[in-house]
């Protein structure tokens, strides 16, 4: 698929994804994902072969917090502390087992017809990421999707080193304590911090530059979201009147 017809309808250009310092939001995104979905729907476990492709230093500072976490769960720990520095659109939560660590994804606020893909995706990029960390694949002792076993179910161990079931209650995978609580062969808790420190001041940076029109967007791409105005301006705590005064002032 070229890439006029990936970014048709995001507002982006070739030459805004080669900018080193630009910033994409997530309904550009979207957009693109959409457009490979409708367009490539068709082949299997396309969601897992794009996670398969991302690498940690492919996430900036972020990643590199990861790699000096002191282990697998305060990696992961920081990561969801963080989450929005990354290209995830599911949302990641983390429960401590008496034998492992669980991590569960939360897909509610993804659009239907993407979901799959972006679920296969963002799994296979948390795959990803613990393989980088360990410069081995990290053994899991599950996979659950809440997705029917697709027909292209077979391929699902050359991604997951570990048994994979489908149609369960919620997605996610758990990972035994021996590795999750095992130290990490390049960390450095004073570069751990410092990470930390800078990942502080990006998010606290974009979530001041947030404008209203990307609130109320985010809330219109939610399933089963509202697109009256009242309902709208409910959710945010102002009068409509007033929404409406701000949203025209962002053009």
């Amino acid at each position: 698929v070229g890439a006029d017809v990936c970014l048709a309808g995001s507002g982006l250009t070739p030459a805004r994804l080669a900018d080193a310092h630009g910033e994409i939001d997530a309904t550009q995104e979207l957009a693109v994902v959409r457009n490979l979905v409708r367009r490539l729907g068709h082949v299997p476990a396309l969601g897992l072969e794009a996670g398969r492709r991302y690498r940690l230093t492919a996430y900036g500072i972020w990643g590199y917090a990861l790699l000096a976490s002191r282990t697998l769960r305060s990696a992961i720990e920081f990561g969801i502390r963080y989450l929005d520095l990354t290209f995830a659109f599911t949302r990641f939560r983390a429960e401590t087992l008496r034998d492992g660590l669980r991590i569960m994804l939360d897909d509610t606020d993804i659009p239907e017809e993407c979901r799959r893909f972006l679920v296969e995706r963002d799994l296979a990029a948390a795959v990803a990421i613990q393989r980088d960390l360990f410069l081995q694949p990290v053994p899991l002792r599950r996979v659950s999707l809440r997705f029917p076993r697709p027909s292209y179910a077979d391929r699902f161990a050359a991604y997951f080193p570990g048994p994979v079931a489908f149609g369960e209650p919620e997605h996610g995978c758990v990972i035994a304590k021996a590795w999750a609580d095992q130290p990490l062969p390049q960390s450095d808790q004073r570069t751990a911090r410092l990470c930390e420190e800078q990942c502080r001041d990006l998010l606290d940076g974009r979530r001041a530059r947030t404008r209203l029109s990307e609130i109320v967007r985010q809330r219109l791409l939610r399933p089963r979201s509202g697109t009256r105005m009242t309902g709208v301006a409910g959710e945010i705590g102002m009068a409509p009147r007033t929404l409406h005064r701000h949203l025209a002032a962002e053009g």
